[in-house]
C-alpha cells in the first residue's frame, strides 16, 4: 500500500466551527502531514428516529466551510443527509476508512494538538503494531487534579503505559479493528435506529436496548463498548504517559461538558511541545 495511504485521521463535526478551527490550525502546525488524509465527517441537523434538530444548516455550513479553508494536504469531506450521532458515525467511519488505510484515528472537533502530534502516532503504530496493543492514544488519563507541569511533561515524553485514556480520540490499526469489529456487531446493530444522544440520557426511551447493552458491554457508549470489545480478544490499550492534545470544547457535542468541563479540570489542562522522540518505553 502506498505510503499516502497509511494514515487518516478523521474529524466527527456538528457545529463548532470555531472550535474545529483551532483544532485544524493545530494539527497544521505539524510536521509530516503531506502523506496523512484528513477527514470530516459532517453530522446532519435533523435526528431521523427522534426528530429533534441538534444543530442549525448556517452552523453545518460553517464547518464545512472552516474545513475546507484549512491548511491541510488530502482532504475529504462527507456530509451526512441525516443527524447520525455517535455511534453511527463510529460505524460508518470504521468501515468506510479501514478497507483503505492502514492506521485510523478518530478525534472529536474540540482537540487541539501539540506539533509532535502526527511523528507521535506515526511512531506509536509503527513500534506497536505487533503484539496485544489493539488501540493507541495519545495522552494520560487526569483525574481532574494530577496535572502535569513541564518538566514532568518532558521527563515522561518517551513513555508509554498500557490500558486507555481520554475517549475523544482512538487510534486504530487495519488489523487489530479486524479483530474487534465482530464484537462491536451487536452493538452497532442495537443502536442503528435510535436517537443516540436520547439512549444514552433519556431513561424513558430505548429501555430494552439499554438494558441489552448493558449486558453484553457494560455501557452504551460506542467508545468504551470499543475498549471492551478489545479486551474481550486480549488487547489492551497503549498511550503515552504525556498529553499530545488537550480538549477545549466546553460547549458540549452529544454529551455533557458545561460544568463537567470544568469539574473534570480540562480547563487546567496545560499542552507541551513534548514528543520529538523515535523511540517509546513502557512503563510499568
Amino acid at each position: 500500500m502506498p505510503i499516502s495511504e497509511s494514515l487518516c485521521i478523521a474529524v466527527r463535526s456538528l457545529d463548532r466551527a470555531d472550535y474545529l478551527k483551532q483544532c485544524l490550525d493545530s494539527l497544521s502546525q505539524n510536521e509530516g502531514i503531506e502523506d496523512v488524509h484528513f477527514y470530516l465527517l459532517q453530522d446532519g441537523a435533523i435526528n431521523p428516529f427522534s426528530k429533534k434538530r441538534y444543530a442549525t444548516d448556517e452552523g453545518i455550513a460553517e464547518s464545512i466551510k472552516t474545513f475546507e479553508e484549512a491548511k491541510l494536504p488530502n482532504k475529504t469531506v462527507y456530509i451526512s443527509d441525516y443527524n447520525m450521532q455517535c455511534a453511527l458515525q463510529k460505524q460508518f467511519q470504521l468501515s468506510t476508512l479501514f478497507p483503505k488505510y492502514d492506521n485510523v484515528v478518530l478525534i472529536d472537533n474540540d482537540l487541539v494538538f501539540n506539533k509532535y502530534y502526527i511523528k507521535t502516532l506515526k511512531t506509536l503504530f509503527d513500534e506497536f503494531k505487533y503484539g496485544f496493543s489493539g488501540i493507541v492514544q495519545t495522552s494520560f488519563r487526569h483525574m481532574g487534579n494530577n496535572f502535569q507541569d513541564e518538566e514532568t511533561a518532558r521527563a515522561l515524553e518517551n513513555f508509554v503505559s498500557y490500558g486507555f485514556s481520554h475517549r475523544c480520540e482512538i487510534g486504530l490499526w487495519r488489523d487489530s479493528w479486524n479483530r474487534i469489529s465482530p464484537h462491536m456487531a451487536r452493538y452497532f446493530e442495537l443502536t442503528a435506529e435510535c436517537d443516540f444522544k436520547e439512549l444514552l440520557y433519556n431513561p424513558n426511551v430505548y429501555q430494552s436496548i439499554r438494558r441489552e447493552l448493558l449486558e453484553i458491554y457494560g455501557t452504551e457508549h460506542a467508545d468504551y463498548a470499543i475498549e471492551k470489545s478489545a479486551n474481550k480478544i486480549g488487547y489492551e490499550g497503549i498511550h503515552t504517559c504525556t498529553n499530545r492534545y488537550k480538549i477545549i470544547g466546553e460547549r458540549g457535542f452529544y454529551s455533557f461538558r458545561g460544568s463537567r468541563f470544568r469539574d473534570g479540570g480540562y480547563d487546567k489542562i496545560r499542552l507541551y511541545d513534548v514528543g520529538n522522540v523515535d523511540r517509546y518505553f513502557v512503563l510499568g
